[in-house]
């Protein structure tokens, strides 16, 4: 009933990415797709972020080698926000790039604390909708000392700011990324789609690595102090802490 009621074929985006015949593509596809319509008019559901719930929750899950840390922040933010450049470089640093972030070098690479620990950053390009992660997976008995090092470089990070030479080599590893990703024909597509879906072209992207090139150190402060505070970051820890002990 469900399907019958709501999935049809009437409304979406398609993306082919490849070396192929477009017209052949669609005239295949058209035979597929023709008459299925879903019953139901097809609306927009708004989805805005929804106001932080802050504080710790420990869930025991018995018999698990591996505990997890999530600690987040729902934020209204946009992809088209003035904040979001800055936000996206400042993520990076503290917790995207691979192997060479604040967190990676500290709990990972220093304290020898994770398996692997990672920050994003996500946003809407159609409402006031972002959250800000940080993930991490540990042996259930470093799950207390995880908490302390994450805690402690968010808080340093925020404090802080970033430094102009670790700005710049931020940028440029950045950019240098997203322009490897786009040689792959599934980024490719998927980032595609996702402009379909905003009813954007490729240039909201070449204005946003604009943006991102031009950034200083006090834009990533200002935005970092505008979205996102230490103490309204909710966390969960998930293991066998019982057991590990």
């Amino acid at each position: 009933e469900l399907y019958e009621q709501q999935v049809g074929g009437t409304v979406g985006q398609l993306v082919a990415v490849g070396d192929f015949d477009p017209d052949a593509v669609v005239k295949g596809l058209e035979p597929a797709l023709a008459g299925w319509k879903a019953a139901t008019p097809y609306t927009r559901i708004e989805r805005p972020a929804v106001p932080p719930k802050p504080g710790l929750e420990k869930i025991e899950t018995p018999d698990k080698e591996n505990a997890v840390y999530l600690s987040a922040v729902p934020l209204p933010l946009g992809d088209t926000d003035p904040n979001y450049a800055p936000l996206v470089v400042g993520n990076y640093i503290l917790g995207a790039a691979p192997l060479a972030s604040r967190l990676s070098v500290r709990v990972r690479g220093n304290e020898g604390l994770s398996y692997g620990i990672m920050s994003m950053l996500q946003a809407s390009p159609r409402d006031k909708n972002g959250t800000f992660m940080i993930f991490a997976i540990t042996n259930p008995k470093n799950i207390d000392k995880v908490d302390a090092a994450v805690g402690e470089e968010v808080k340093k990070f925020l404090a802080d700011g970033v430094s102009a030479s670790e700005l710049d080599e931020a940028k440029k590893a950045y950019l240098a990324a997203r322009k490897v990703d786009r040689g792959n024909d599934r980024t490719l597509a998927s980032q595609l789609a996702s402009a379909l879906y905003a009813g954007r072209t490729f240039a909201y992207y070449a204005e946003l690595e604009k943006r991102i090139e031009g950034l200083q150190p006090a834009d990533v402060k200002a935005a970092f102090d505008a979205a996102i505070r230490a103490k309204e970051l909710a966390t969960v820890e998930a293991g066998d802490f019982a057991g590990k002990k």
